[in-house]
């Protein structure tokens, strides 16, 4: 793992909102998108999509191509999120995750960790000012 890992910087009071509401067991999870309305009539968040409903009250969902699946670098500027990934244009946030660099996504996604796995993730990594 390289040791110029930069930790993402947020607000406070947004780290301490999301952290809450990963938490907080009242979004479902799920995979690939911010936010999908499923054909049962719920409605399944990723990680990054409960950042967004938590401080918003909405997810975007058009800004670019993959807007669907991150936060737009507008909406990190505008609510002062700095990101350390080669992605930042489309808002993924890196973190340490066993022994390697991994994707806010891929710790959704792909590792399939739980949204409290990853509040845990973002308390101990994420750096709140």
């Amino acid at each position: 793992m390289s040791d110029s890992f930069v930790p993402t910087k947020m607000p406070m009071d947004i780290k301490t909102n999301w952290i809450r509401a990963l938490r907080s067991g009242n979004y479902l999870q799920g995979k690939y998108r911010l936010k999908t309305v499923e054909t049962d009539g719920s409605t399944t968040f990723c990680c990054l999509g409960v950042l967004q409903q938590c401080i918003d009250g909405n997810v975007e969902m058009k800004y670019n191509q993959l807007s669907e699946s991150y936060p737009s670098s507008i909406w990190l500027e505008d609510h002062n999120i700095s990101v350390n990934s080669v992605h930042a244009d489309m808002g993924n946030m890196l973190f340490k995750y066993n022994n390697e660099m991994c994707s806010a996504s891929d710790l959704n996604d792909t590792h399939m960790l739980s949204f409290k796995q990853i509040a845990d993730i973002v308390e101990e990594q994420v750096i709140g000012f």
